[in-house]
């Protein structure tokens, strides 16, 4: 317990920044509840959960609190266009005929069918 807030699980001294990070995030932000885990070449490094998962703040963050994710897809797509640019991939995409305003937009939806779908086709018929 760090001034009243319930601070669990391991960091490697390496990543001593990242749990004082972590637990500025309650004493400077009035952060609620959350959690964090780092993994490098599938070694876990820093696994921290903390704060309360009620408003109330009688609930203690567990490290099997669930929580629900909202816009994580933007997260990822800026990841996966970072990973392109890494493979001089992007500019290939970037060129494509899509409208300009859909290639990293989370409108485009996802890749176009090869042919139009029928009614009650599942995914073995596209």
């Amino acid at each position: 317990m760090t001034d009243g807030i319930p601070i669990g699980g391991i960091c490697d001294p390496r990543f001593e920044p990242v749990r004082e990070a972590f637990i500025g995030n309650f004493r400077e932000r009035g952060e609620p509840g959350a959690a964090i885990a780092l993994m490098i070449d599938g070694r876990l490094v820093c696994d921290l959960w903390g704060g309360f998962r009620d408003a109330a703040r009688e609930s203690p963050w567990a490290r099997e609190t669930l929580v629900n994710f909202f816009s994580v897809g933007k997260a990822f797509t800026a990841l996966v266009a970072l990973r392109l640019v890494e493979r001089w991939r992007l500019a290939r995409l970037l060129r494509s005929r899509r409208p300009r305003r859909l290639r990293l937009c989370h409108q485009r939806h996802g890749p176009p069918l090869a042919k139009p779908a029928q009614q009650g086709a599942d995914r073995g018929d596209l």
